[in-house]
């Protein structure tokens, strides 16, 4: 029995039998050949192993690839950044938000994640994140980073993956059957069309779906191959979930949206949050976002207008941006829980 993280609200039970157990195990070893596991590879395995699918997902995968597995679980991150360093690990995966986490802390002890650890391949996932961060996280620790997708109800992390091309995700049909369709309507749509995400799964025998909506919001690739010669359909990375749209003065938009164009900046770094209420009868957005370094008062007001001036032109209304120091915004603490990105009132 293993149980969602409970990002929509109340944990969604799953359970597997032997057969789903091996089908599983075999999805995710598919995914980590497809990130550059090998087998002499040592893999060091970030999230929980509990009710969360996580850290057992990856677990059965590595094993049916061979590698050396450090199953350090989630939290302590002095003793995650020590592990790497005495064991030589060159491969991570977690959920997206705590390589950056790691990066801060492997500072903190004098060490740079690029030149002191020999990390270089890492498969993140259970976050919805943009290029602008996937370059950032590559950045910071000299690593090709994949995104692997997934839920507790298909499988857990491993229905599918990016390949080295990262250009979509390929999604394991051998075991499931994707569709896309309005969340507003159920219509079917066509290639290219952004919709939600329906699975029905082909191969499991405890917990068979059919028609399944996963609230994730993609859409599915025309191309039936991919340049990296793998035949099994992509859809692209996950846009957002159909309940985090946020609405403020009649705009809709993706938090995520937003990230792509706060992270291209080079002054700033990786931790934003975004706070949406009522000041008085009209709706407000109010953006914080650290900066990469120490910047004087006049560079963060300089930042803040070019950052406000770029969003006016894409939501429609002026956001008031915050630029603070690194360090400021709170983060999850231990690696356990997800980034808290968007702070909505207007829904409370």
């Amino acid at each position: 029995i293993h149980a969602s993280s409970g990002t929509t609200g109340t944990p969604t039970i799953s359970i597997y039998n032997d057969h789903d157990l091996d089908s599983w195990a075999d999805m995710v070893a598919r995914c980590l050949v497809m990130s550059g596991m090998v087998k002499e590879d040592i893999f060091q395995i970030t999230p929980s192993f509990g009710m969360f699918t996580g850290g057992f997902g990856f677990f059965h995968g590595a094993r049916k690839v061979g590698a050396a597995i450090i199953p350090h679980g989630a939290g302590f991150s002095k003793r995650q950044i020590q592990f790497m360093r005495d064991f030589g690990t060159t491969m991570i995966c977690g959920i997206v938000s705590y390589p950056l986490r790691l990066a801060e802390v492997a500072f903190e002890m004098g060490i740079d994640p690029a030149t002191d650890t020999k990390v270089r391949k890492g498969v993140l996932g259970s976050e919805i994140w943009s290029e602008e961060m996937r370059k950032k996280i590559s950045k910071i620790w000299d690593m090709d980073t994949y995104d692997i997708y997934g839920s507790t109800e298909l499988c857990g992390p491993g229905a599918g993956n990016d390949c080295y091309m990262h250009d979509g995700i390929h999604i394991w049909e051998d075991n499931f059957l994707i569709e896309v369709i309005d969340p507003d309507t159920g219509e079917l749509l066509g290639p290219e069309e952004k919709g939600e995400l329906v699975v029905t799964t082909l191969n499991k025998e405890s917990l068979p779906l059919i028609r399944y909506r996963t609230r994730d919001l993609t859409y599915l690739y025309d191309a039936i191959s991919c340049d990296c010669q793998r035949t099994h359909r992509r859809i692209s990375r996950i846009l957002g979930r159909v309940d985090d749209m946020v609405k403020v003065s009649g705009v809709n938009f993706w938090p995520s949206e937003v990230e792509s164009h706060l992270l291209k900046y080079p002054e700033v770094g990786t931790e934003y949050q975004i706070i949406v209420k009522k000041v008085g009868t009209l709706d407000h957005m109010i953006i914080t976002v650290e900066s990469k370094g120490i910047l004087s008062g006049d560079s963060k007001i300089s930042l803040a207008n070019k950052i406000k001036q770029e969003l006016h032109e894409i939501l429609l209304f002026k956001p008031d941006i915050q630029i603070v120091n690194p360090g400021t915004i709170p983060r999850a603490q231990g690696g356990t829980g997800k980034a808290i990105r968007l702070i909505n009132d207007l829904q409370r």
